[in-house]
């Protein structure tokens, strides 16, 4: 029973490896190959933020990080970059970021979401920017690195997402300590090989 229940495993395994390989081609998204397997594209992606509204966001930019949000920025990203773990009732993690389109940069904030592959500007923020309504993905500069973003949509239509393709295109380290309500995101291209043993 054991061994046909550790079969079963390896097998689903390998089915689901091979269908995340077919739609990773090098290292993008191909939003066809994931349609024929029937896989989330990010038009289709939700997270119920229904409870946290822009106007949260916008006080949170000026009394937690000190800007207005989606305001004019002309600092150099920087690194950690230094969120928080917002209290209840959110219980959500923020961090303040720069985006930049052609020579228009900005620095706004967005909720920090590990399970969404992708990254989302919202409708209100491109606006800011002056890019005007947009589907499927784009390249922003997303804190200093080129990231393909989608339109913000469903119940986070009005919030910013940073989801894995940010964190993968700084190569960035996410650590969120509970004790202090701190989140920080690290660069891990300048850490030595000793440093990113110990990661």
């Amino acid at each position: 029973m054991c061994s046909s229940v550790s079969f079963f495993l390896v097998l689903l395994f390998c089915v689901l490896t091979c269908r995340l390989e077919a739609v990773l081609i090098t290292g993008t998204f191909d939003e066809k190959k994931a349609e024929e397997l029937q896989m989330m594209t990010p038009s289709e992606y939700d997270v119920l933020l229904m409870d946290f509204p822009l106007a949260t966001m916008k006080m949170i930019a000026k009394e937690v990080f000190g800007f207005i949000y989606n305001s004019k920025s002309v600092e150099l990203e920087k690194f950690p970059i230094e969120g928080v773990i917002l209290k209840k009732p959110f219980e959500r993690v923020i961090i303040p970021i720069t985006l930049m389109h052609k020579k228009r940069k900005i620095q706004t904030t967005c909720v920090v979401d590990t399970s969404s592959p992708w990254t989302f500007v919202s409708e209100y923020t491109l606006a800011d920017m002056g890019i005007d309504s947009v589907s499927g993905g784009f390249d922003l500069i997303v804190h200093g690195a080129l990231v393909t973003v989608h339109r913000s949509v469903n119940h986070f239509h009005d919030l910013n997402i940073c989801g894995q393709s940010f964190f993968s295109e700084h190569k960035a380290e996410l650590v969120i300590n509970y004790r202090t309500r701190k989140a920080t995101v690290k660069e891990t291209t300048k850490l030595t090989q000793e440093e990113l043993e110990e990661l």
